[in-house]
Parts: C-alpha cells; sequence; structure tokens
C-alpha cells in the first residue's frame, strides 16, 4: 500500500490481533489479551414522541435490554423520536444468531414493558455489534513501537464506550508523539 513513517490499528481487538500477528507479535499478544462481547442493538423510529421522563440510562434488571437512549435527543437528529436499544450481554450472547425480526420483536417488547404504553415504531433497524463490549481491556491503554513505527488502541484498551476509545486515542497520539520527539531529540 505504500511506505508510512507511522500506522496506527485502530479496530476492536480481534481485528486488530489479526492484523498485527504477522508483522508485531508482541503488539498482537496484547490485542489478543482483549476479549470483546457482542450486543444485540435495536433502533426505534416514531412518528411522535415517546412520553418518558427521561432520554436514557443503564437499564437494571431487566433480561433483555442493559442500555436505552433516546437518540433524537442528540443535536441535529431530526425531527423523529428514535431510540436505540442495547441487549444485555447476557441476552445478545444467547440470542445473536436469531433473525433480525425476532431480535427486533424482543427488543421492542422489552422497551414497551420498560415506557409502559404499547409502542408502534414507523421504522425499525437491528444491528449485531460483535465487538461491542471489551471486558476485560489490555493492561495499557494503547500500544506503540516506536521501532516498528506501528500502534493499536481502542476501547479495548482504556475501557468500554467512546470514553474509552477516545481515552485511548489520546494515549496512542501521546506514544507516537513521544517517540517522534525522542528520535528527533537522538537524530540531531
Amino acid at each position: 500500500l505504500g511506505v508510512f513513517d507511522v500506522v496506527l490499528v485502530c479496530v476492536p481487538g480481534p481485528q486488530a490481533q489479526q492484523l498485527l500477528g504477522p508483522v508485531a507479535p508482541l503488539l498482537a499478544q496484547h490485542a489478543e489479551s482483549s476479549a470483546m462481547h457482542a450486543v444485540c442493538a435495536t433502533m426505534l423510529v416514531f412518528e411522535a414522541l415517546v412520553e418518558f421522563p427521561w432520554i436514557g440510562g443503564f437499564v437494571n434488571d431487566d433480561a433483555v435490554l442493559g442500555w436505552v437512549g433516546r437518540n433524537a435527543s442528540k443535536p441535529r437528529r431530526g425531527d423523529a423520536d428514535t431510540w436505540v436499544l442495547h441487549g444485555t450481554r447476557a441476552w445478545s450472547a444467547a440470542h445473536l444468531d436469531e433473525s433480525s425480526d425476532a431480535i427486533g420483536d424482543a427488543m421492542t417488547s422489552a422497551f414497551e414493558r420498560l415506557v409502559h404504553p404499547k409502542v408502534a415504531p414507523i421504522h425499525r433497524v437491528v444491528h449485531r455489534w460483535r465487538y461491542a463490549l471489551p471486558d476485560p481491556v489490555t493492561s495499557e491503554a494503547a500500544m506503540y513501537s516506536g521501532v516498528l513505527g506501528l500502534g493499536a488502541g481502542g476501547d479495548w484498551c482504556a475501557g468500554p464506550r467512546i470514553e474509552g476509545a477516545l481515552l485511548s486515542g489520546i494515549a496512542l497520539a501521546g506514544r507516537v508523539m513521544t517517540s517522534a520527539h525522542t528520535n528527533a531529540t537522538r537524530d540531531g
């Protein structure tokens, strides 16, 4: 593909392990130490506002839903009321290979139990998020070899969700910059 000073691999741990294995076995070993768990996700689109006192959060003590959020509460998400539902880790693992309709029906029913009224989405999208939840994460927030000019990071390093991915990205950038500064100082 070309010659590059630095290559950063920021994909889920299992995919990073496959990419890094042939060229950086130690980095690949770190990536392999992370475990990624699947989550079934469903987005529901409603014509009218779903009356509910909050816009999102973790759902405790539900066999199906682990998290729900009103996606429409985010800026520039349109006029329709949209909700994103994430299944629990256990439920998702048990139902990952079911049809999209079966997953969507179960998650929609669980959402109805949560918000109480019968909901009638005008559109529904189901997604099998195979690399959703890292647990455990690696021992370092990011990995980088200045000798190889090769690094890796992601939520599988620094913790789940966007916050973990961001922290890993910041750590990875710091390692690249430190290595570049060290090499520039050494080279004169």
